[in-house]
C-alpha cells in the first residue's frame, strides 16, 4: 500500500494535472484506482457501487483539485471522499431498510383495498369518457348488455328492436370504446 501512497509525478506534471491535463489525470487514476476501489469494495461488498463510489471520488478529485498545493494531497483527498461516500451508502440504505419495515409492518390488506379501488375508479372514469363518443342507441344497448348483464334477447325484447340490430350496435359500441381506452393505456405508457 506504501507504493500506492508515494506516486512519483514532478512539479511539471501535478501543475498539468491542476490544469486538467488528460494523460496526467489516468496515471493518477490508474494509480490510486484499486487501492480505493479494494477498500469500498472490503466495506460494501458490492463490485458495482463500490465502482460508483471511487468514480465519484475521482469526480470531485477532477472538480476541486485546484485547491491542492502538492502531490501527497492527492491519494488523502480521494480516501476521504471515498469514505465519505461510503458513510452516505450507508445511510442510504439504512433509511430504505427502516422504510421496507415500516411498508411490511403497516401496509395492510385495506391499503391494497384502496389501491384497488382507486384503480377501478380510474378504469370506471374512462369507461364512461369512452362511453360518450358513442350514439345514444349504442350506449343504451351497451350499457344494459355490459353493465347491466342483459343478453342480446332481453335487450330486443326491452327495446324493441331486433336481436341482430342489438348485436351489431353491441360490437360497434365495443370497438369504439376498446379504441378510447387502446389510445388512453397508450399515451399513459409514454
Amino acid at each position: 500500500m506504501n507504493r500506492q501512497l508515494n506516486m512519483d509525478l514532478t512539479n511539471d506534471e501535478f501543475q498539468q494535472f491542476l490544469t486538467g491535463d488528460e494523460f496526467v489525470f489516468r496515471k493518477v487514476f490508474n494509480c490510486y484506482h484499486q487501492v480505493l476501489y479494494r477498500y469500498a469494495y472490503a466495506v460494501i461488498k458490492c463490485d458495482f457501487e463500490a465502482e460508483e463510489v471511487v468514480q465519484e471520488a475521482f469526480i470531485q478529485l477532477f472538480k476541486g483539485c485546484q485547491s491542492m498545493k502538492d502531490p501527497g494531497q492527492l491519494y488523502p483527498y480521494l480516501f476521504v471522499v471515498v469514505k465519505r461516500q461510503l458513510i452516505q451508502s450507508f445511510r442510504k440504505k439504512l433509511v430504505q431498510a427502516k422504510y421496507n419495515r415500516y411498508v411490511e409492518q403497516n401496509w395492510t390488506e385495506v391499503s391494497r383495498c384502496t389501491q384497488h379501488q382507486l384503480e377501478a375508479s380510474d378504469l370506471t372514469n374512462m369507461l364512461q369518457s369512452a362511453m360518450e363518443d358513442l350514439s345514444i342507441k349504442e350506449k343504451e344497448v351497451y350499457t344494459l348488455n355490459k353493465l347491466s348483464g342483459l343478453s342480446y334477447d332481453e335487450i330486443s325484447d326491452f327495446t324493441g328492436a331486433s336481436r341482430n340490430t342489438i348485436k351489431n350496435q353491441i360490437i360497434s359500441a365495443s370497438k369504439k370504446i376498446r379504441i378510447q381506452l387502446q389510445k388512453y393505456y397508450f399515451l399513459f405508457l409514454f
